[in-house]
Order: C-alpha cells, then sequence, then structure tokens
C-alpha cells in the first residue's frame, strides 16, 4: 500500500489495516482499513461482515 492509501484510509497514525486486496472499497472507505468494524457486507470478497 501507499502512504497515501494510509492517510486517506488509515488510522490516526496513517496505518492502514486493511487493503484492497483484502476489502472492498465500499468497506474500506467507511472506515474498515483505519481498522475500524464496519456494517456493509463484503460480496465481493466472501462475504466478510464485521459487526
Amino acid at each position: 500500500m501507499t502512504d497515501r492509501f494510509g492517510r486517506v484510509f488509515g488510522d490516526e497514525n496513517d496505518r492502514a489495516h486493511r487493503c484492497g486486496n483484502c476489502d472492498s472499497y465500499r468497506r474500506l472507505s467507511r472506515g474498515s482499513a483505519a481498522g475500524l468494524e464496519v456494517r456493509v457486507p463484503d460480496r465481493e470478497n466472501g462475504g466478510r461482515f464485521d459487526e
């Protein structure tokens, strides 16, 4: 992942916990890349669903 990806989608330390290879953009943009639980099912990558 790039530094920019971490700044845009990552946590308060610009650290991304998930990337586009392991989660959908829809979930990443709602906080999963920052390590947050997201109530959006990930149909693109095996049905991942955090609650």
